[in-house]
């Protein structure tokens, strides 16, 4: 019996893995325009830093590795890599200082997502916080994707 017990626990633990959605290479599509930028927002707010990542534009993922890079003194390839794979020190350093100084979670409650514009790959979102402000948000279709373009949209 313990015999079998060896070759059932590595399936058991895959189909847990994926079931839980921990399929770190996987890719994350956003049929919908609006769906990135609450997405990100969201990851965020629950410290959910791949999916955050993923869904980002490329260009605001080069903005965030160039500045980690300048700020760490490190290789750009090496700091993309280290998002790629959601590592710890980004976890605990970047995302975390962004978490708390964007203070996402107080910004997600309650707050609401629509399409204000969008036309081909280019779109623009209402982000409705609680408080009553809106705050357009930009996003662009790559591939078969939109994607959150926060640094196009903040202006980093």
């Amino acid at each position: 019996m313990k015999k079998y017990l060896v070759y059932a626990l590595p399936v058991v633990l895959v189909i847990f893995t994926y079931a839980c959605g921990g399929k770190t290479g996987s890719k994350l599509t956003y049929d919908k325009p609006e769906a990135p930028v609450e997405g990100f927002f969201k990851a965020v707010s629950d410290q959910k830093f791949d999916i955050a990542w993923k869904s980002l534009s490329k260009h605001t993922q080069d903005r965030f590795i160039e500045e980690v890079a300048k700020e760490e003194s490190m290789d750009k390839e090496k700091i993309r890599a280290m998002f790629d794979k959601n590592d710890l020190p980004i976890q605990n350093g970047f995302w975390k200082a962004f978490r708390d100084t964007s203070k996402t979670e107080e910004m997600v409650k309650g707050a609401s997502f629509s399409v204000q514009s969008s036309s081909g790959n280019e779109g623009l979102i209402n982000f409705n916080t609680s408080n009553g402000a809106v705050i357009p948000c930009k996003v662009f279709k790559e591939g078969d994707s939109w994607r959150f373009g926060y640094a196009e949209t903040f202006n980093i």
